[in-house]
């Protein structure tokens, strides 16, 4: 089964963001934990991750996120290349690409 923004770029030639509120909804993280829910959003096509914070604040979860991201990137699971075109998406979006 392919993810629904993959379907999207390589089927209609979607190109712009793809994003999703915070990955570890309850029922995703509590099946997979939420390192694991952040790196299936971003295998998933997600170019963006919305961090909700706000129930049981922590004040290190960027920073936490960050080491998740760069740990699947050192370890081969998510590609520099993933992380490259997610951000020109976003900085298109944003009307800073070039």
């Amino acid at each position: 089964m392919r993810p629904a923004l993959d379907l999207l770029r390589t089927d209609i030639g979607f190109d712009g963001l793809g994003g999703h509120r915070r990955p570890p909804a309850a029922a995703i993280a509590q099946r997979f934990g939420a390192d694991e829910a952040i790196l299936l959003a971003l295998e998933a096509g997600n170019d963006l991750l919305l961090l909700a914070n706000q129930q049981a604040y922590d004040p290190r979860i960027v920073r936490h996120v960050m080491s998740v991201v760069l740990g699947a990137v050192a370890h081969g699971r998510l590609t520099g290349d993933q992380i490259d075109r997610a951000w020109a998406r976003r900085q298109a979006l944003l009307g800073l690409a070039g």
